[in-house]
């Protein structure tokens, strides 16, 4: 979750590398907003979504909180994704960033570069 002190990029960055770690300086921006509903508090809350590009064969060391990871295509983690959010946010990140990559275009995601 997010420290007081922190934007929602700042503790994306901090949690990527608390439970992969991986410490990434840049993330890109996603056009999608992730939407749930918070049954303990009543709220509805607003997620901002990130991406980051590593390499494939980057070393990840995974904290206590998971048990495996692998590196899938989009259409295998869209597979693996229960939730319609988490596979629209994943659609967005290969639409906005990804895509234009590929192609040799700018991507239009704003990015975010560590302090």
């Amino acid at each position: 979750s997010i420290e007081p002190h922190e934007l929602p990029a700042e503790a994306a960055l901090r949690e990527l590398e608390e439970e992969t770690g991986l410490r990434l300086d840049t993330l890109w921006v996603l056009p999608f907003v992730g939407m749930y509903y918070d049954v303990v508090h009543n709220t509805i809350n607003a997620v901002p979504c990130f991406a980051g590009i590593v390499e494939h064969s980057t070393t990840i060391t995974l904290s206590r909180e998971h048990s495996a990871y692998a590196w899938l295509t989009l259409l295998e983690a869209q597979n693996c994704l229960r939730i319609p959010s988490h596979r629209q946010a994943c659609l967005s990140f290969y639409d906005a960033l990804l895509h234009p990559l590929e192609r040799g275009e700018s991507s239009l995601c704003a990015l975010y570069r560590r302090a």
